[in-house]
């Protein structure tokens, strides 16, 4: 389905929440959506088709040994997030998804660590559905 969008680029600030935990590498999920810090990600410009990166950023930080035992593969990290936009006809839209850092993964070429998708037994269970029950 092609956007309705035709400018050529836009700029975008976009509200986000987040949170990033280290789980033991025996933790199946599911993860909690406790602890999520909501910030704004400015994109410019927005070009249709573009791929977007966003560095995620965390108030709290790793210790050296925990950072080295993400890198070993003794402990797992992992971010779920939520992020809103509105689209080209006013309507508010969320995307939810949770992400894993591999070992391994090649640095980006701005020297950024890849993170990616998570299997579906990490992501927390749907809100919505917990509240019909």
């Amino acid at each position: 389905m092609n956007s309705p969008i035709t400018s050529s680029a836009v700029n975008l600030t976009i509200p986000c929440e987040g949170v990033t935990t280290v789980k033991p590498c025996s933790f199946r999920g599911p993860l909690e959506r406790e602890g999520m810090t909501r910030d704004e990600i400015s994109i410019a410009p927005m070009v249709e088709g573009a791929t977007i990166t966003a560095v995620l950023r965390d108030p709290r930080r790793l210790a050296d040994d925990g950072i080295a035992a993400v890198e070993n593969g003794d402990k797992l990290l992992l971010h779920f997030g939520r992020i809103e936009y509105t689209d080209a006809l006013g309507n508010l839209n969320w995307i939810e998804y949770c992400l894993r850092y591999e070992p391994g993964i090649p640095l980006s070429p701005s020297g950024l660590r890849y993170m990616a998708l998570a299997d579906r037994c990490f992501w927390p269970k749907n809100q919505d559905a917990e509240e019909d029950q």
